[in-house]
């Protein structure tokens, strides 16, 4: 194959014979390496019997990309410049032109299956055979062209998605929290239209813009968005934007976003919005010579035809409007006269310039998975930032645990390494300081505190801030913590939980109880017996040594097994609270072994 994979290899030519047996579907050029794209480019005439010719013609005109590691790689449909569809429909990006020197526009069409994003967790019946797969795009295409026609491409039960907004090569990201909570409780009731935003700029890495308060015209604070200590710590500016809100997404038909002011200025009047008029209501506040921020919103279902769920904030970036001298001609500088000169400035051929948006609402980022809302909305004490407590707190808060406070006085060592979440800038430093600064990375609304002590060594400002904990995490496998949790005056009941591992982590031993002071008595009473377990598997067993010097064994256990314990230890934690929180229990964890294979844990013991 020459440089640059651009001789055909024998896998393409059968993917491209395959296509003549498509009688809808005419190959005007045949396949040609883009040195630009570095892609292999095939153009097309697709055919089909349109029941809406005016909106999708019987025959349309395509540029098809494929990438160079075919079968395998993208299979992308691009809509030609001359003869190709000229609207954005749904499941497509949106269909504008791009560089000059290329033939075909931008639209790429979702040919894929629905299932697509999952990958191997669910079934595909798209095939990845040489002979097979481009046919099969091409036969996607020609139904989701049918589909355009008859205004079928989504369906009452679909997930709803977002037009998609053109931006520009390096745009500005706005970030909002918007949840069903604040729709419900804030915009369900808001009974004006439009209104000052306060946004602040945060420095790198993050580089964002971020929605703090939303307010109406009288400067009434709407909403304040509630972010973690890693992003209150990284603000730099704080800016004025504004805020405008319609009934539905603003698009053109079928699901277009405008390009210019004037495609903008006609999509507002489909829901009898002047936006020029939206813009003057407030445009007063941002008359200071820079160009401001405007956010569009519109409420969003969960699903087609369902009821609208949340706000989305669609941003755009006003050009600099009227101020000091710059009125509209024949008008003095006032108001009016800027106002004048601004319909005219937003209005024409004049492209909108849309940019970013990201929701960073805790329910948005933690749709992948999260813990049940029991422990999610719960003050978590973790102390101990070893290896197990370092895991354990990463994932809560990864599991979207919000507030995390951590207890340890030890300093990192670069033996710990091996099995703990920080890293070679940390060693010689507070584990509770250097694990608090790395968890606040995780989310934007974690908030953690770190305590860099003794439990037994803490001040009264420290105690209060472990009784307004609603559960208490021991990590630390410690007699002397455990006495000092069942003497301590916690003020209330708590869930006291204590997570510990065996000899080379093979086993994981959990107690959890509800009390107003750790019943330690109970515990090491349970504990008695497993311990003796422990103490003959240990016996004959040399420890590893902790460095040169005076002999200091290290606990023997992989990164791995410590893992394993962390996540098994908060998914039982999890049910507990899911099921029968106010009971105290006792459980062994132990790894299971056949013909010396690993095969999993699993529980031994429940009391």
């Amino acid at each position: 194959m020459m440089k640059g994979g651009q001789s055909k290899t024998r896998v393409l030519i059968d993917g491209e014979r395959a296509l003549y047996s498509l009688s809808r579907v005419t190959i005007v050029r045949n396949l040609k390496w883009n040195d630009f794209k570095k892609k292999w480019t095939v153009c097309c005439c697709l055919r089909i019997d349109s029941s809406n010719p005016e909106l999708v013609p019987n025959e349309t005109f395509w540029y098809v990309l494929i990438d160079g590691a075919y079968p395998l790689g993208d299979i992308k449909f691009y809509p030609a410049k001359k003869g190709g569809l000229t609207r954005t429909f749904q499941h497509q990006i949106h269909n504008g032109n791009i560089k000059d020197d290329l033939p075909w526009r931008n639209g790429n069409i979702c040919v894929n299956t629905s299932l697509y994003k999952t990958g191997r967790s669910a079934y595909s019946e798209e095939p990845y055979e040489a002979s097979k797969r481009l046919k099969w795009h091409f036969m996607r295409a020609l139904e989701w062209l049918e589909h355009a026609a008859n205004g079928t491409l989504v369906e009452i039960g679909n997930y709803f998605e977002v037009p998609d907004y053109p931006t520009g090569p390096e745009p500005i990201t706005i970030v909002f929290s918007e949840s069903r909570d604040t729709f419900a409780k804030v915009w369900a009731n808001v009974n004006t239209n439009s209104g000052i935003l306060e946004l602040t700029s945060l420095e790198k890495p993050i580089a964002k813009l971020i929605v703090q308060r939303i307010m109406n015209l009288k400067n009434e604070e709407l909403l304040h968005s509630e972010w973690g200590d890693f992003v209150n710590a990284s603000i730099k500016d704080k800016v004025i934007g504004i805020w405008m809100i319609f009934e539905r997404p603003i698009v053109l038909p079928p699901w277009q976003a405008p390009r210019t002011w004037k495609e903008l200025i006609d999509a507002a009047k489909t829901q009898g919005k002047d936006i020029r008029r939206l813009i003057g209501n407030v445009s007063r506040k941002i008359r200071d010579g820079t160009q401001h921020i405007a956010l569009l919103g519109f409420p969003i279902p969960d699903k087609i035809g369902s009821k609208p769920l949340q706000l989305y904030w669609q941003a755009l970036l006003l050009p600099v409007l009227s101020h000091k001298n710059f009125s509209a001609p024949g008008f003095r500088a006032n108001e009016i006269g800027y106002q004048m000169r601004d319909r005219k400035l937003l209005s024409g051929s004049e492209p909108v310039d849309w940019q970013k948006c990201e929701n960073w609402n805790s329910e948005e980022i933690a749709c992948r998975g999260r813990y049940s809302s029991e422990l999610t909305t719960s003050r978590v004490v973790i102390i101990g930032a070893g290896s197990l407590g370092s895991m354990m707190s990463e994932l809560l808060v990864r599991g979207s645990v919000h507030q995390l406070t951590i207890v340890d006085k030890e300093i990192l060592e670069a033996g710990n390494l091996v099995r703990h979440t920080l890293g070679l800038e940390d060693v010689g430093l507070a584990k509770a300081t250097c694990l608090k600064k790395h968890l606040l990375k995780i989310l934007p609304y974690a908030k953690v505190r770190e305590i860099a002590n003794n439990l037994e060594d803490i001040d009264d400002n420290d105690k209060e801030k472990l009784r307004e904990a609603d559960i208490i995490i021991d990590c630390t496998a410690n007699d002397e913590v455990i006495h000092y949790c069942g003497g301590f005056v916690w003020g209330g009941e708590k869930l006291f939980c204590s997570v510990s591992v065996g000899f080379k982590a093979k086993r994981l031993y959990l107690f959890i109880a509800r009390k107003k002071a750790f019943p330690n008595v109970i515990f090491l009473d349970l504990m008695k017996e497993w311990l003796e377990k422990e103490i003959d598997d240990m016996c004959g067993m040399e420890l590893p040594r902790a460095g040169t010097g005076c002999w200091h064994p290290a606990f023997p256990a992989r990164v791995d097994d410590m893992w394993l314990a962390a996540s098994t230890a908060l998914k039982y934690l999890d049910e507990h609270m899911k099921i029968q929180h106010d009971r105290t229990k006792f459980a062994v964890f132990e790894q299971i072994k056949e013909n010396e294979k690993f095969c999993g844990i699993k529980l031994i013991f429940e009391k």
